[in-house]
């Protein structure tokens, strides 16, 4: 029986993409020094996608002519060991789990990687402030028509009459005429 030291999972590191884009599912060099293995993993399935044996200098990618839903879609680097998958969809997230066989043990690594939606709330961040100025603007326009519509209304028209120390008011709102004293309203016309 042989006894394998599990000396690390160094977690799940989240990865978003947007559709037909790719992406690299990067790890730390450090990671794989010393490492005579690496194997690339997706889902919960036991059958490798991608495989690096660093002791015979030696990679292979079987995802690529094995499985239809990475057909042509993987590139592992031999120096990294990082694995790009192309033109992602649907049927390419989920979980991809790198396991890193060295002599002292095993190590794991993981990435989940999901499609990003197209988020309307960042849209609505730069439209929802220019949205807001615009109406704004149209608001203050309304009210200064609508200011200067009742400043006609209210405000009397004066006529001065040249031969009399009076002015004569007529407002618009009545057809009717006052005479007034040029210490009354008249004044400001």
């Amino acid at each position: 029986m042989a006894l394998i030291d599990i000396f690390g999972v160094f977690g799940v590191d989240e990865v978003s993409v947007k559709e037909g884009e790719s992406v690299t599912l990067h790890i730390n060099p450090k990671e794989i020094q010393r490492a005579d293995e690496l194997l690339w993993f997706f889902n919960d399935e036991t059958t490798f996608i991608a495989k690096i044996d660093i002791e015979v200098n030696k990679s292979s990618v079987p995802g690529n002519e094995d499985d239809e839903r990475f057909r042509n879609k993987l590139k592992l680097d031999h120096q990294t060991g990082s694995l790009t998958i192309s033109d992602v969809r649907s049927t390419n997230t989920g979980v991809y789990h790198l396991q890193i066989s060295r002599r002292s043990g095993i190590s794991d690594k993981r990435f989940n990687v999901t499609l990003s939606v197209t988020d309307q709330r960042s849209h609505w961040r730069i439209t929802g402030p220019v949205l807001a100025v615009v109406l704004l603007l149209v608001l203050l326009g309304v009210s200064v028509i609508i200011y200067k519509h009742y400043r006609k209304i209210i405000t009397p028209q004066c006529d001065i009459n040249p031969h009399d120390t009076y002015y004569t008011c007529e407002p618009k709102t009545s057809n009717t005429t006052s005479s007034l004293s040029l210490n009354t309203e008249c004044y400001k016309c």
